[in-house]
Parts: structure tokens; C-alpha cells; sequence
């Protein structure tokens, strides 16, 4: 592994600025790697010396000083990956998860900062490994109390989902935010779906910038924390549903059951820390990074033919 300025260029991560230690480039930094996290400088010829995490904070206001170092340390787990030459640079091939009885949280398909600067590493290390976390541990906690649910699968969950709070919270919050990292790719391989999925978008909607338009204004209205999806109904139509909390159109709590393979969080926890409570700038840059091609599978193999998505 190196540290040196060569490699920060390799990541494009803005690390040779000096203004007043801009908060964006204190992000960079910390990702850049551990000796910056560890306040030891970067490896490197002395005319190429990069500045350390406190050189970069010592015109900040001391509780400013304090968030970040602590971000510093939260974010010390994933600096040697994001930074390492055997570190992948692109989204991880999906699998169906057929053996889904063990609602563990799994890897992000894409390194932290993969999705930057739509999403950020630290937006996307908050949301996935203490949020989503949470969601799972609590599943976990409460099936391990109804022997009724044990051995079931993620699927089989959501469908005893209806009638039961702590199952629409978690297993729907797991199962939601794994469709979510799903959709998402920083690859520029089409900017909106194709074959079936596009002629059926077009026969109902007009155009796909009709559709566009509509999820837009659904997400942006989509009241408190929720979930804006594109799903299949039972007569096989596609619909726009937004639900509230962790609620799935699986489950068939707000009337029947639809299959969803398209999603956009809405939870304030998915943007806010970069966002703030800018809902439709986060809306417009999810749109930068949704994976088409992902969204194209997942429609024509499961929900058309009326199938949960097997995540």
C-alpha cells in the first residue's frame, strides 16, 4: 500500500488545498488514509509532504476540532480499504440470495466512496453500518423471541409482515435498504432503463421524463420518513407507492400486494449529512447515480413475472 501524493491523485481526493481547512477537504483527508487519521503526515518526497488531519483542522473552532476528529476515528475502519491498490473500483456482481434465512448485514456492493459526491463515504458509512445495522440486530433480537419466525427467510418474513410492527420496522428496513444499494452505481453505463421496462414506463407515462417527474413529486411529498418505489401491481400495471416508516409493498399493509424493484429512501438519515433538509437536491442526485441496467433485471427476471426480487 502507498500514501503517497501520486496515489491521492489516483482517488482525485483534493487533499493539497490550504483554505481554512474547507470541511469537504477534512473528509477527503480522512479518507485519504490512517497516518493523516493518526495525525502522522503522508509517505511521501518532502516536496510533495501532505498535510495532517490537525494541520487541516487548526482553523477550525474547537467543537468543530472535536466532530471531526471523532468522524476521524469512525471512519479509521474504512481509510486502508478505500485507500488500498487491492481495493475494488467497481460495484460487486449481484447474486440472488436464495439462502436468505440468515438476515446478517452484508458488504456494500461498491467501496464507501463509490457513489462520491452524490453520496458521500460518510453518508454512506452512517447509513449502512449503524442504521441498516440497527434494523438487522433488531431483527435478529426479535425473531430469536417467536419461534414462529425462525428459519424463515428475509421473504417469507416480510410476508408475516402485515400484522406485525417490529417485522414491518426491521425486516422491512433491512430488506429495503438492500434494494436501495442495489440501485445505485457511480458507472455511467445508461441514464434511464431500457427494453421492456422503458416501453412499458412510455405506454403508461408517456416518456420516461414524464415518469421521472412523477417520482420526483412523489419522493418530495412522501410526508416524514419513508420509502418512494416503483413496483408491479397485481394486475401487472407499474405504480409509484410511497410508504411510510419501513413499510414494503410486499407486505400488502396499505392494500395488496405489489412487487417493488426500484426505490429511493427517504429517510432524513439517508441525506441529511450532506443534504441537510434539501429533500430535492438529494432526489435529483439520486437519479445521477441509479443504475439502469440493475433496475432493468430486477424488473423483467422478478417483479414482471410477479416475483419478489431476492435480496
Amino acid at each position: 500500500m502507498r500514501w503517497d501524493s501520486d496515489f491521492a491523485e489516483d482517488l482525485k481526493l483534493p487533499i493539497y488545498q490550504n483554505s481554512n481547512a474547507e470541511i469537504m477537504n477534512i473528509r477527503r483527508v480522512l479518507l485519504c488514509g490512517a497516518p493523516a487519521i493518526l495525525g502522522l503526515g503522508y509517505m511521501g518526497t518532502e516536496s510533495k509532504q501532505q498535510p495532517t488531519l490537525v494541520q487541516e483542522t487548526k482553523n477550525l473552532r474547537l467543537l468543530d476540532q472535536l466532530k471531526y476528529f471523532q468522524d476521524a476515528f469512525r471512519i479509521a475502519n474504512y481509510s486502508f480499504a478505500n485507500c488500498s491498490n487491492n481495493q475494488p473500483d467497481e460495484k460487486a456482481k449481484w447474486q440472488p440470495n436464495i439462502e436468505n434465512n440468515n438476515p446478517d448485514l452484508r458488504a456494500l456492493p461498491y467501496p464507501y466512496n463509490y457513489l462520491e459526491p452524490q453520496i458521500t463515504a460518510e453518508m454512506l458509512s452512517a447509513h449502512h453500518d449503524h442504521h441498516h445495522q440497527t434494523y438487522v440486530t433488531k431483527l435478529k433480537d426479535h425473531v430469536s423471541k417467536n419461534q414462529n419466525y425462525q428459519g424463515k427467510s428475509l421473504l417469507e418474513l416480510l410476508s408475516l409482515a402485515k400484522d406485525d410492527l417490529m417485522l414491518q420496522r426491521h425486516a422491512g428496513g433491512h430488506y429495503n435498504h438492500v434494494l436501495y444499494w442495489w440501485v445505485m452505481t457511480n458507472e455511467k453505463n445508461s441514464t434511464k432503463p431500457s427494453g421492456a421496462l422503458l416501453e412499458k414506463i412510455e405506454a403508461k407515462w408517456g416518456s420516461f421524463e414524464k415518469f421521472k417527474e412523477e417520482f420526483f413529486v412523489k419522493s418530495r411529498d412522501n410526508f416524514g420518513s419513508g420509502w418512494t418505489w416503483l413496483a408491479v401491481n397485481q394486475s401487472g400495471d407499474l405504480v409509484i407507492i410511497n410508504t411510510d416508516d419501513h413499510i414494503n409493498p410486499l407486505m400488502g399493509v396499505d392494500g395488496e400486494v405489489c412487487y417493488p424493484f426500484f426505490v429511493n429512501d427517504i429517510w432524513e438519515h439517508a441525506y441529511y449529512l450532506k443534504y441537510k433538509w434539501d429533500r430535492p437536491g438529494y432526489i435529483n442526485s439520486f437519479f445521477e447515480i441509479v443504475d439502469w441496467d440493475m433496475v432493468n433485471h430486477f424488473y423483467e427476471d422478478y417483479a414482471s413475472q410477479k416475483k419478489p426480487v431476492p435480496l
